[in-house]
Order: structure tokens, then C-alpha cells, then sequence
């Protein structure tokens, strides 16, 4: 298979399955993920064993292990030094991806949250050339100065006539206009009008398909 990711640096700092799985998909693909493990304890899947699956395994293999983790490099840190810290922001300042499932505490302790990261890659990337934007939340996209103004958020009317909320619209614009949105309908809230006006039912035919629970 073609590694597309070739040249692709990836650190991860995470346990167990999930977010390292994701990190050994991106080694498939050619990265060069740098897995951190604590020191002494490594990942905390090392010391699972059910059954004949785990650090028990058949032949020695543990498969819990080892289906998350193939292909990867592993880094030996105790993160939470300041030493080990230090050399953990080196690697990621390096790096393309930072792949974690630290809880949002610990990662605020460690300088590793969101924000953090992106204020370290604020100061390098105005002297690369090309585009380029820090990733976003969903919620700060909502208040993006340039999504606003080509109109890919609109602000829609409740039903009261007063509460307004944001709706994303569909991005295409055919002639550089943006589509004005309505709210959500209510269920059945159109059955009278479309019954009459598209299909030529008169009221005794709607009212009789309301009372045999047809239609609302």
C-alpha cells in the first residue's frame, strides 16, 4: 500500500485502545508515530490479561497491544517532570499531529490543551508560506469573522416570531448569495395545506383521513 502519510509525524500520548487504535491506523498509512509511554508502567493495557487475551497471551503476544499499537516508535517519559515535559513540547512542536486521551485536567497541568498547543503553532506558522488556520471548535467556527460574512452560518426565527438561533446553511452558493433559512417544521405542522394545494383534497377528505389516523 502506498504510504501517503510518508513524512507525517505524529506523537501520541494515550492508553488503552481507542485513540492509540487511531494512531496505528495513521501508521498504516505511512506516519511515523511516536507513542509515549510512562517510564516504568508504559501504556496501562501492558499489564491487562483476560483470559488468554492481554499480557497473558497466546505465545506470548499480547494482542491488546499490539493491534493499537503496530508500527508505531515508543518513547519511555515520565511527562508529568519537568524534564520529561520539556521533551515531550520539543517532539510535538516537531510534530504534524498530537494524538492524547488525557483528561482535560491533567492536560491543563501538562501546558497540552487545545489552546496551549495552538498558541505554539501561532508563533511558528506566520513564517511558513501558503494558507494556513488554526483547527477550530464548533463553537468558535459559529463566530468566525469569515464564516459570517459568506454567510455559512444564518440566523433563523423560532416559531414565537422572537427567539432567533444559528443554523449552518448548505456552503454551495450558485450565485454568491446565501440561502435564507426558515426553522424546522413542526411534525405534521404543513398536512392541511399540502393535502389541499398539492394533491386537491377538500376539507371532508382531510378531515376524514385525521379521524381515521391517516394523516395529522
Amino acid at each position: 500500500m502506498a504510504a501517503v502519510l510518508d513524512g507525517v509525524k505524529v506523537v501520541e500520548v494515550a492508553g488503552w485502545t481507542f485513540v492509540p487504535a487511531g494512531g496505528g491506523v495513521l501508521a498504516d498509512w505511512g506516519a511515523d508515530v511516536i507513542k509515549i509511554e510512562h517510564p516504568e508502567t508504559g501504556d496501562p493495557q501492558r499489564g491487562l490479561s483476560i483470559g488468554t487475551v492481554g499480557a497473558k497471551g497466546a505465545g506470548g503476544v499480547s494482542f491488546a497491544i499490539e493491534q493499537p499499537n503496530r508500527s508505531k516508535r515508543s518513547l519511555g517519559l515520565n511527562i508529568a517532570s519537568e524534564e520529561g515535559r520539556d521533551i515531550l513540547l520539543r517532539l510535538v512542536a516537531k510534530a504534524d499531529v498530537f494524538l492524547t486521551n488525557l483528561l482535560p485536567d491533567r492536560l491543563s497541568r501538562l501546558g497540552l490543551t487545545v489552546e496551549d498547543l495552538r498558541e505554539e503553532w501561532r508563533a511558528r506558522m506566520p513564517a511558513l508560506e501558503g494558507a494556513w488556520a488554526v483547527v477550530q471548535t464548533p463553537g468558535e467556527v459559529l463566530t468566525d469573522p469569515q464564516v459570517r460574512a459568506n454567510g455559512y452560518v444564518r440566523t433563523v426565527t423560532g416559531k414565537d416570531g422572537e427567539t432567533t438561533y444559528d443554523l449552518v446553511a448548505n456552503p454551495v452558493q450558485f450565485d454568491e448569495t446565501p440561502p435564507e433559512l426558515t426553522r424546522a417544521p413542526d411534525s405534521g405542522e404543513h398536512t392541511d395545506e399540502i393535502l389541499e394545494k398539492e394533491l386537491g383534497l377538500d376539507w371532508d377528505a382531510i378531515v376524514a383521513l385525521k379521524l381515521n389516523n391517516t394523516v395529522n
